[in-house]
């Protein structure tokens, strides 16, 4: 579906804004004084004045843009609510109400920001009317104290009163500044939007609502819900309660979904564009930082929870060169995930200690489709080569794992643009580094050589082992290589094309190689083949000849096939030879002494053969085309 310049340019510029902080400090209050929106949905978090679930609203901005935001729970036992809603967020507005100042779960939300990657801050103290000018002052001063050991130690610090609107304007001013700030997403990214709100309308079924991290959506498109792996439709599509038929990354959107009910779908699915790069992991690598002030160190294969987008799955953590991390600790490990979760390398994820329940870190995703490693230095090298090395290293990187790769895995694996990797594609093509096993297969170079060196050598084995044979069944040669189908067809073409394979009758062998006979059995073989001739018009039982001449078993039958490859001999039955040349002198005889149309009295008048050795010899030449039967006759071609 084309975009029109209008709509590509509204998409660049929305952005999703979290409020974040300790509970009770005046969130959803500051949300409803910007908005004007009640963000507390459920009869419990009305009646107990807190927020249990993600609270949604929407601010109108000076220039007629809308901004999402996100009011998310401040309570510690809501953890896991608040890490989903702030997944994706462009900017955050951290409240702490005047009146208490720095607290828990301040601080930890300040660490999952931190850890989430979100830079972007307003700090915000709320609550400013209940409290004197001395009180606050001393407040902000601590805040600001506090602020300069976090991240956050440069953003700006705000004054409000929700109840009576003091401060409101001026906050709103610092949103719509920052909002020119934010950095505009890529919309051509394959699409994929992890669900953090799913509930059903009458009459139009399941609705889910989300953040879109990558690409576009649109009306009618076709879209895949991980992990589960099932086909949807989008029967229609809101930002911020209007209808539209495009949304973008960036954006918050709900969608009606077609082809799920209720039951179907959950928070920490997502959805993305059918037939794209994204699927469901069970290992992740990653790189990991372990917070300052853990309760205690954690252990080789604890139990984690991995949160991740909206997800969050039960896991462990796999260490390669400690058995235990410390506060502080920066490393290299593998989050083994009890479920699939999905994932996009670069994507940021939390770790928390299931019981008793606590933050200990969170980092950045370096592999979707980590496999099992060893513990040891030459793993921890291997991931930093993930983490760290340049676009071109880690395509190649992949290709060496993994021995070939579509496209679609490269983009997958790298977590590279569209565009980049095609320019590294190219680039690696021209330069030999890779090759192209078909339109968007590659494979390096080198394996290919090496597979195709590894067939020849195979090949000239087998030559060296069955000398009288015609060559290897295609199949078979193939077979032999320890590559995937396309590297293995890839591999025979070349060498097909360079002229050193030959075929005939699905059989191939080396173009410079012609059977012969084993040099220990050459002077006894052809003892045979003389043997045979002296026979002449009497066929011979080839397995009596054959242990008569000394041949060994296991040779017999190579010997039989390549005698009759080669034209030396006629096969009349199983076991039954005749001397090519005796039978060729046969049909002459019997042509220039019999009618067009003869019996078997006649042939047997003319040839002098018993029936037993006569009937195989005429099948024989009706075999051979020399002619054909009709009823109790055979007429000559």
């Amino acid at each position: 579906m084309a975009n029109t310049i209008g709509e590509i340019d509204m998409l660049k510029h929305d952005m999703t804004i979290g409020l974040a902080g300790h509970i009770d400090h005046g969130k959803t209050s500051l949300t409803k004084a910007l908005t004007d929106i009640e963000t507390d949905r459920l009869k419990e978090e009305q009646t107990r004045n807190i927020s249990i679930e993600n609270g949604f609203a929407y601010l109108d901005l000076e220039d007629q843009r809308r901004a999402a935001i996100i009011d998310v729970p401040g309570h510690e036992r809501f953890i896991r609510q608040m890490i989903a809603g702030v997944a994706g967020i462009d900017l955050v507005i951290l409240v702490i109400a005047a009146d208490e100042g720095v607290m828990p779960q301040t601080e930890e939300h300040i660490d999952i920001l931190t850890l989430l990657g979100i830079k972007q801050a307003l700090i915000v103290l709320t609550k400013i009317g209940v409290v004197d000018d001395e009180w606050l002052a001393m407040v902000e001063e601590d805040v600001s104290s506090y602020l300069k050991k976090t991240s956050f130690a440069d953003a700006p610090i705000y004054k409000v009163d929700s109840v009576s609107g003091k401060g409101i304007a001026l906050l709103k001013d610092a949103i719509n500044a920052a909002s020119h700030e934010i950095r505009a997403k890529n919309p051509n990214e394959p699409f994929r939007m992890p669900i953090d709100d799913v509930f059903t309308l009458h009459g139009l079924g399941t609705i889910v609502r989300g953040t879109i991290f990558n690409g576009q959506v649109h009306k009618d498109d076709n879209l895949m819900l991980l992990p589960k792996g099932q086909k949807v439709k989008v029967k229609s599509l809101q930002i911020h309660h209007k209808d539209t038929s495009i949304a973008s990354s960036g954006q918050r959107a709900a969608m009606n979904i077609g082809g799920l009910s209720r039951d179907d779908v959950k928070r920490g699915d997502v959805l993305v564009s059918d037939g794209t790069i994204y699927m469901p992991s069970s290992r992740l690598d990653v790189q990991l930082k372990i917070l300052n002030n853990i309760d205690r160190p954690f252990k080789q294969r604890s139990p984690v929870i991995c949160h991740l987008g909206t997800a969050a799955v039960m896991g462990k953590l796999i260490m390669f060169d400690r058995n235990k991390c410390e506060a502080g600790d920066d490393l290299y490990c593998q989050i083994e995930l009890a479920a699939p979760l999905t994932a996009k390398k670069g994507d940021r994820f939390i770790v928390r200690r299931p019981t008793p329940a606590e933050t200990i870190g969170g980092g950045q995703v370096i592999d979707v489709e980590a496999v099992k490693h060893r513990f040891g230095e030459g793993t921890i090298k291997l991931l930093e080569r993930k983490a760290q090395g340049a676009p071109a290293d880690l395509v190649y990187q992949y290709l060496v794992e993994f021995e070939e790769a579509t496209e679609r895995d490269l983009l997958r694996s790298t977590g590279l643009p569209n565009d980049l990797l095609i320019q590294i594609l190219n680039d690696t093509l021209e330069r030999r580094v890779i090759a192209r096993l078909s339109h968007n297969t590659y494979v390096l170079n080198d394996r290919l050589n090496q597979a195709q060196g590894l067939l020849l050598e195979n090949l000239k084995a087998y030559h060296q082992d069955y000398p009288m044979r015609q060559g290897l069944s295609k199949a078979d040669l193939l077979r032999s290589l320890p590559f995937g189908e396309a590297l293995q067809s890839k591999v025979y073409e070349r060498l097909k094309e360079s002229n050193e394979l030959e075929s005939h009758d699905h059989m191939v062998k080396l173009s410079d190689f012609t059977p012969h006979f084993p040099d220990q059995w050459a002077r006894r073989m052809t003892g045979v083949v003389n043997d045979l001739a002296k026979q002449g018009l009497k066929p011979v039982s080839w397995s009596e000849l054959a242990d008569e001449s000394g041949i060994p078993a296991g040779l017999q039958k190579d010997l039989k096939d390549y005698l009759l490859s080669v034209g030396k001999t006629m096969l009349l039955e199983e076991d039954l030879l005749m001397h090519h040349q005796a039978f060729c002198d046969a049909v002459k005889r019997l042509r220039q002494k019999s009618n067009e149309a003869f019996t078997i009295q006649d042939a047997k008048a003319v040839l002098d053969l018993s029936r037993k050795y006569l009937i195989p010899f005429l099948e024989c030449c009706d075999r051979e085309g020399y002619t054909v039967r009709e009823n109790n006759k055979r007429r000559w071609k």
